[in-house]
């Protein structure tokens, strides 16, 4: 229940009650509301009964700012009933010859008037008793916040407490202004989404997405950078033996031939010719072969014998067979994309140890992170209150930040490119 008193004084020096006015604003009743009421209720039973006296100087002291801010719009601008009518009575009273002044009160700060207005509208709505019998009528936006509050406290129950997302952000849902939050620019579609990726955690930096194509592990590669995440980053090859550290392999390796490890040679069964994919042999079976009967489909694993019924299937489980000393270990049964990893590889020397690559850890918990922070300037305008965390996930700092720890040039457009 909300309630919406008056207080008339005759003077705020010396604040002597004279009459008072209450009402019964309803159950789901905003501040907003219940203020609106109150000043109008106040004009109609205290004010305009006393058009005649001798002394006309009005002040209306009120602790809703909104209200105020409304009001200050002109009384052609009004969208509201109450306000509206309101308007018309202050326009009544200024006819009449009345100085009408609004005053701005911080509510429960100790100004006596207010004090009193609040202690009178607490009793009201503890014993039920207010000066006018009849209860106000819903507004229908009150209607709409009412549902909009019981949706958001269902959404708020089903949100689950383990996601990277409610870690880093918690429940407060995302900004839909499409504005950097920290200079008010406005952002391009790619980098809205390039945002929420990064706050969600599954990004082109980071993620389970990047940790599965690049074949790595999801340590912190600050904390924990070995020499392979160091090359799969750099896409280079690692220095094999006699070569220096420092040279680059890039331009060595994108001359040098590619084999595809990946295609199985497939020898022709009726000559001596071989071939790179059972697409090509068929090809050659068909026009060097044409009397001859088709390449058969199916085919053995090489390491267990199983049969499977065509070389796609067999592929698959080959890279997955227990007796392959090189199988891939997953946890799930989908089709293993090509492994980035490069080519010359020493003994492996990642541990499956250390703080997850998350977007919290790199802003919290990561030393090398908060050192690149600090030199970018991002954590004493932190400090300063320039601006929060929730405005930094928002703009386009964060972008910046994540190429300057991983490498990654963020283009005019937003697309994030090598």
């Amino acid at each position: 229940m909300s309630a919406g008193v008056g207080l008339l004084f005759k003077s705020v020096s010396h604040p002597v009650l004279m009459k008072q006015v209450s009402v019964n604003c309803g159950s789901v009743s905003s501040s907003y509301r219940a203020e609106s009421v109150a000043m109008l209720l106040a004009l109609d039973r205290l004010v305009m009964p006393m058009a005649d006296v001798k002394h006309k100087t009005l002040l209306i002291v009120t602790d809703s700012q909104s209200l105020l801010n409304a009001l200050s719009k002109g009384p052609l601008s009004q969208c509201d009933y109450t306000e509206d009518v309101i308007w018309t009575r202050l326009i009544e009273l200024t006819l009449q010859g009345w100085l009408i002044h609004f005053q701005f009160c911080h509510s429960h700060c100790g100004v006596v008037v207010n004090e009193m207005a609040d202690e009178y509208a607490t009793q009201c709505m503890e014993n039920g008793h207010f000066t006018e019998l009849s209860v106000k009528p819903l507004w229908h936006k009150d209607l709409e916040a009412l549902i909009t509050r019981q949706l958001k406290k269902r959404w708020l129950a089903s949100l689950r407490v383990d996601t990277y997302r409610y870690k880093l952000c918690g429940a407060k849902p995302s900004d839909l202004s499409g504005l950097d939050l920290i200079d008010g620019t406005k952002l391009t579609r790619s980098e809205i989404v390039g945002l929420a990726r990064a706050r969600c955690g599954e990004s082109e930096y980071f993620g389970r997405l990047f940790w599965s194509l690049r074949d790595c592990l999801p340590t912190c590669r600050l904390c924990n950078c070995t020499p392979e995440q160091a090359a799969v980053l750099s896409h280079s090859s690692l220095p094999g033996e006699g070569l220096d550290a420092s040279t680059n392999t890039t331009q060595e390796t994108a001359e040098r031939p590619r084999a595809n490890k990946n295609r199985r040679r497939e020898p022709c069964p009726y000559c001596d010719a071989v071939f790179v994919g059972f697409t090509k042999l068929k090809q050659h079976c068909k026009t060097q072969h044409s009397d001859q009967t088709k390449p058969a489909e199916q085919l053995q694993c090489d390491f267990c014998g199983e049969e499977y019924s065509n070389r796609r299937s067999t592929a698959q489980h080959r890279m997955r067979c227990k007796q392959n000393p090189n199988y891939i270990r997953l946890n799930n049964s989908r089709t293993r994309r090509k492994s980035h990893m490069p080519d010359v590889q020493p003994p492996t020397t990642l541990v499956d140890v250390g703080n997850m690559e998350t977007l919290h850890h790199i802003l919290h918990e990561c030393n090398e992170a908060r050192r690149i922070l600090q030199e970018m300037g991002i954590l004493d305008e932190l400090k300063e209150g320039k601006y929060t965390q929730w405005m930094l996930l928002h703009s386009k700092k964060l972008p910046a930040l994540l190429h300057t720890l991983f490498g990654l040039v963020w283009g005019k457009d937003g697309d994030a490119s090598r």
